[in-house]
C-alpha cells in the first residue's frame, strides 16, 4: 500500500470533503485509460481513512464522499474488510453526518452493500452506477462484463430494499459498432430504468485503449444526434421524478449562502438534490427538517424549515 496516493489533509472549514480509499482499476473497460495511467486497484488501510475522516470532522466537515474508480471492489487486505464493512466502521465517526461515495462499477454492486446502506441513516441513499449501453452487444465491445438484464436486476434490487432512493447514471453513445438496434436498447433500458439523471456523452477515441482499435464508424452527427435523443427522453423522467419530490418532508445538510438569494441559504437532501429555504447563517452545517414547497428549476426546489 506504500504506492497509493495520499493527500495531505487539508485543514479548513469547508462543509463538505472528499477522501480517496483506493487508486487505479482492474476492469480494463475498452475504451478507457485509467489501468494505463493508474496501475491496478490499490486500496488504503481502514485505519488511514479513519484517521483521515476524523480529522476532517475535528474541523467542521460534516459531509464526506468516499472517492475510487470502483470503490464498490475496495478490500483492505490486511484487516479482510470489504467496502460494506468499511462503511460500517466510518458511521461510528462523530461529527460526519453523511457519507457519499463514488464510483460505482455495476457487477461489483452487492446486496450486501444495498443492505448496509438501507441500515445506516449517514449513507446517502443516492448510487451513481454508469451503465453505459443498454445494448449487450456494445457492453461486450465495452468489456463491462455485465448484461442490460443484470444491471436492470440490480437497480430493482436497490429499489426494493431501499423505497426512497435516487440512481443515476453515466451513458457512453455512439461507441464503435453501435447501430440502430444497439442504440434503441439503450433508450429501452433509459425509459425502464428511470434514471434521476444521466450524464451523457458521445464517444471519442483515447489512444492505447482496445476501443480504439476498432474503427469509429458512427458518424459525428449521428452521435449527436442520439446524445440529444438520450437527453431529452432523460428530461423528462427527471422532470417527472423531481415533481413527486415536492411536498415531501425531507433532511436536508445547510451547505452556505446561495449565490441566487443573499436571503437564502443553499442545503441537499441525501438524494443529492438542492433545496434551498430561507434561514440564519447560524445553520450552516447543521442538518434540518425541510419540507420541499415548490421545484424552481429542473434540479432545484424551495423548502420550508418545520
Amino acid at each position: 500500500n506504500k504506492d497509493i496516493y495520499r493527500p495531505d489533509i487539508i485543514i479548513n472549514k469547508n462543509i463538505t470533503s472528499y477522501i480517496t480509499i483506493m487508486q487505479g482499476c482492474n476492469n480494463f473497460c475498452s475504451y478507457c485509460v485509467v489501468p494505463y495511467v493508474r496501475g491496478p486497484e490499490r486500496s488504503r488501510p481502514v485505519t488511514e481513512i479513519e484517521d483521515e475522516m476524523k480529522k476532517l470532522a475535528e474541523n467542521g466537515c460534516k459531509e464526506v464522499t468516499l472517492l475510487g474508480q470502483n470503490v464498490n471492489s475496495y478490500y483492505d487486505k490486511d484487516n479482510k474488510i470489504n467496502f460494506p464493512k468499511l462503511l460500517k466502521k466510518l458511521v461510528k465517526i462523530d461529527g460526519i453526518e453523511r457519507i457519499r461515495f463514488m464510483t460505482s462499477h455495476p457487477k461489483d454492486l452487492s446486496e450486501e452493500l444495498i443492505e448496509t446502506i438501507a441500515s445506516e441513516k449517514k449513507l446517502c441513499k443516492h448510487f451513481h452506477l454508469p451503465v453505459q449501453s443498454g445494448s449487450d452487444h456494445i457492453l461486450e465491445l465495452m468489456n463491462r462484463n455485465y448484461t442490460s438484464s443484470l444491471y436492470i436486476e440490480k437497480t430493482s434490487k436497490i429499489r426494493e430494499i431501499i423505497k426512497d432512493v435516487a440512481i443515476t447514471t453515466d451513458i457512453l453513445v455512439g461507441f464503435p459498432c453501435e447501430n440502430e438496434k444497439d442504440f434503441n436498447d439503450t433508450v429501452k433500458l433509459v425509459e425502464k430504468v428511470r434514471f434521476d439523471d444521466a450524464f451523457v456523452f458521445k464517444y471519442s477515441e483515447r489512444k492505447g485503449t482496445e476501443a480504439a482499435k476498432l474503427r469509429d464508424d458512427v458518424k459525428e452527427e449521428e452521435k449527436l444526434r442520439r446524445l440529444n435523443y438520450i437527453l431529452e427522453i432523460q428530461a423528462k423522467i427527471s422532470e417527472d421524478i423531481n415533481n413527486n419530490e415536492v411536498g415531501k418532508i425531507v433532511d436536508v445538510l445547510c451547505l452556505g449562502k446561495s449565490l441566487r438569494s443573499s436571503d437564502e441559504l443553499k442545503t441537499t437532501t441525501d438524494k443529492n438534490k438542492k433545496v434551498y429555504i430561507k434561514t440564519g447563517e447560524d445553520k450552516i452545517g447543521k442538518i434540518l427538517k425541510v419540507k420541499i414547497k415548490e421545484k424552481r428549476t429542473k434540479d432545484a426546489f424551495f423548502g420550508e424549515i418545520i
